[in-house]
């Protein structure tokens, strides 16, 4: 990012929405739950443990917890809730600043340039900047002219660095959960008038039923998280992970709130999220389509990639000949690889993982410490996570064999299935 903004743009935004970490609002809707639960969950326990025993000195403490929760409750709220609903947005100098409208609500805010690392126009929404600290800033505006002009103003680098969202769980399932947890507190009343009456059984079913209960709300309704980067699509979901590269999308559509990527061979993969996520899956949609366009596009290293083929070689061995192919001018093929030939392969979206990290073997034999900024920069670019932790470790110098192993057989297995 250049020091100053490239241009200066001021657009009035339909609603603002300020997130400094995305978790916070489902841990603070967690500690609710537990802290209103707490005081019956003690009494279960001490009546499961403990049957026919007095009622114990520290019962009436128990009611602190339900003041708690209802502090980490108005805190959940908040997280979720928009910042402002009408806002006037300025990029001016280093900075970019919010004004609420009416001012008297919220005030100002002011962002530095520096804090914002990334920036994407969703179309038919308006644009979202990712911050230094995993926060986002959700910008309504009324056209996408306006989101472009707003990134453009961030003086923002392309959409190369690997884009993540987690989808909001359905209102729906909130109000499940809400119920559940009033019927846990329905049933505590009913099973004795008393903690001091209750016996082990009933302790025992009840807790039986509020395991079930948040155990059924949490896998039942945790939502998809999705991975976009220069390699490919990696979904995450309850069931497990799939990555899906480039060069086996053909394309990807949207309807309603299903995003469905179309394959060259092979059954489709859906991406369903609940109703609430529209923005996040057209933001998806976008970023998706240019990573199979920059695929379509980008040219092939101009180097024979077979240098960079394990082929069943010992670690050390293929290290070793890394090493020998970028410093040896006679000793490999009479051909080395060149500097800008390995900086090539490594931010091309169609090489292979096992191309890549052979690749940075390489370049770190080459330059040594200065070879790990780019090296990192490319493991942020990926999306599969197994070849982007062998990368990360590349760069830190750190030769995990055991990381790099696993990266490369989960490469081989992709390209056995494409194959």
């Amino acid at each position: 990012m250049s020091e100053s903004a490239t241009q200066h743009v001021a657009i009035e935004a339909k609603r603002v929405t300020m997130r400094n970490k995305r978790w916070l609002g489902s841990a603070l809707g967690w500690t609710t739950a537990f802290l209103g639960l707490l005081p019956l969950i003690v009494i279960m326990v001490a009546a499961l443990l403990f049957p026919g025993g007095g009622k114990p000195w520290w019962a009436p403490y128990l009611s602190l917890s339900w003041l708690g929760a209802l502090g980490t409750g108005i805190g959940a709220l908040s997280a979720r809730a928009p910042w402002a609903n009408q806002a006037a947005v300025s990029v001016e100098d280093d900075a970019i600043t919010f004004t609420a409208e009416p001012q008297v609500a919220n005030g100002n805010r002011q962002v530095p340039l520096d804090e914002i690392v990334h920036g994407t126009v969703i179309p038919g929404f308006g644009a979202r900047l990712e911050k230094k600290d995993g926060g986002t800033i959700d910008v309504e505006v009324a056209s996408t002219r306006d989101a472009e002009q707003l990134i453009a103003a961030c003086d923002l680098p392309p959409p190369e660095r690997r884009f993540a969202t987690s989808f909001n769980a359905s209102w729906l399932s909130a109000v499940i959960a809400m119920l559940g947890v009033l019927g846990l507190i329905v049933c505590a009343m009913k099973m004795a008038p008393s903690p001091t009456a209750l016996t082990p059984v009933d302790a025992a079913v009840w807790m039986a039923m509020a395991a079930s209960i948040f155990g059924g709300a949490y896998f039942g309704t945790r939502p998809p998280r999705v991975e976009v980067g220069a390699d490919g699509v990696n979904l995450r979901t309850m069931t497990g992970s799939r990555f899906v590269g480039f060069e086996d999308l053909a394309s990807v559509t949207l309807d309603d709130t299903k995003l469905t990527l179309e394959l060259h061979d092979g059954d489709p993969v859906e991406i369903k999220a609940a109703k609430g996520n529209e923005a996040q899956q057209r933001a998806l949609r976008h970023r998706i389509e240019m990573g199979i366009a920059a695929h379509a596009d980008a040219p092939q290293a101009p180097v024979r990639l077979a240098l960079l083929d394990r082929k069943q070689r010992p670690m050390a061995q293929w290290r070793d000949e890394l090493d020998q192919a970028v410093n040896d001018d006679t000793g490999y093929r009479r051909q080395p690889l060149s500097r800008d030939d390995l900086e090539a392969i490594l931010a091309a979206p169609n090489t292979s993982a096992e191309r890549r990290i052979g690749a940075a073997l390489a370049l770190q034999a080459l330059d040594g410490e200065d070879a790990s900024p780019r090296i990192r920069i490319a493991a942020e670019a990926c999306a599969e996570h197994q070849a982007r932790d062998a990368l990360l470790r590349i760069a830190e110098q750190e030769y995990e064999h055991r990381a790099i192993e696993q990266a490369l057989e989960a490469s081989a297995q992709l390209e056995a299935r494409a194959g």
